[in-house]
């Protein structure tokens, strides 16, 4: 469990508030011990989280119950927006909204929030590059183009810089559907 929470990436905000920490491991199982609990709630308070957001299909959602009395206990709101990992079907249209709904209740004065899906990648770091541009003052900006050289997102490749920058292992955002979907979302308005 411990583990799952020190593999955190924390991505800064341009107005000096830390806003923003994806996980790049699986979601944790059921801790087997007490010393592996205390960890996980150590490095919870260490991040200043304040508030979790789960990405996951419904199905997963039920391994996600046991977490309750930790965050509980930390004072951490938690929310859970059902989405599948998948090529097959577009992102849902409700997801960014929600996204932004749930950002607007947080008080970035009170802590982080931490994103995470069921094994750390495409749902979390597109749940990540959708808030950061929609929330960032001046986002095109600060990644006024929306391509690299190598073609890659700008916003990504900042992401995974960033993320290199703090020894963490390396995001993969594989899914072809949600890459595009940042590259249709996140863009500057001269681009569009």
């Amino acid at each position: 469990m411990s583990k799952f929470y020190r593999e955190a990436c924390v991505f800064p905000r341009t107005d000096g508030l830390t806003g923003l920490a994806v996980s790049a491991r699986r979601i944790p199982m059921p801790a087997k011990h007490e010393r592996d609990v205390r960890r996980s709630r150590d490095k919870l308070r260490e991040l200043r989280v304040s508030r979790i957001v789960a990405i996951c299909g419904l199905e997963d959602a039920t391994s996600l119950e046991h977490h309750h009395a930790l965050y509980e206990e930390l004072g951490i709101a938690w929310h859970f927006f059902p989405m599948e990992d998948t090529e097959d079907e577009p992102v849902p249209a409700t997801l960014l909204p929600w996204l932004l709904t749930v950002y607007g209740q947080h008080d970035p004065a009170s802590g982080i929030i931490l994103l995470h899906c069921m094994s750390g990648v495409n749902r979390s770091m597109l749940a990540a590059a959708l808030l950061l541009w929609h929330t960032t003052p001046a986002a095109a900006e600060l990644w006024p183009s929306t391509n690299t050289h190598d073609g890659e997102h700008v916003l990504i490749a900042w992401m995974d810089e960033h993320n290199r920058a703090q020894r963490k292992s390396p995001y993969m955002l594989t899914n072809t559907r949600f890459r595009r979907y940042i590259a249709d979302t996140c863009r500057p308005t001269n681009d569009a």
